[in-house]
């Protein structure tokens, strides 16, 4: 079912809104791109999003369930409007050293991918035995 203008419109509103309450400008479209991507396994393009912020589509459901943990409101809210916004969650807190540490890993190889989750891995282990003994 094709989406009316009007509801692209209200949607590109509402997202556009919530971005602004957690000080993401919504005419950085790389930004919020990479912020999104690194919240998602099901990465979205530059392109994609600017449709998002410009009215021209509204997102598919994974992806508006994404927007909606992120950015700590109700995916339906955030879809289809309706009563005043209610948070329905902080949005999770991904510090800085996260972020970058993400996109560095973001861009590896499947080899480098690799290595990285083995020293994870080994990392956690270590911890676990750290702790348990």
């Amino acid at each position: 079912m094709k989406t009316s203008q009007l509801e692209r419109d209200q949607f590109t509103e509402r997202l556009c809104s919530v971005l602004e309450q957690h000080q993401y400008d919504p005419k950085k479209v790389t930004n919020i791109a990479r912020e999104f991507n690194v919240r998602s396994p099901d990465k979205v393009t530059i392109h994609g999003v600017r449709k998002w912020l410009k009215a021209e589509s509204i997102p598919a459901q994974g992806h508006l369930r994404v927007l909606s943990d992120w950015l700590g409101v109700d995916a339906a809210w955030l879809r289809f409007g309706g009563k005043e916004e209610q948070p329905k969650a902080k949005p999770s807190p991904i510090n800085k050293t996260v972020l970058l540490i993400a996109a560095e890993i973001d861009g590896l190889p499947a080899e480098g991918l690799a290595a990285v989750r083995a020293v994870i891995r080994a990392i956690k282990t270590a911890s676990m035995e750290a702790v348990h003994g």
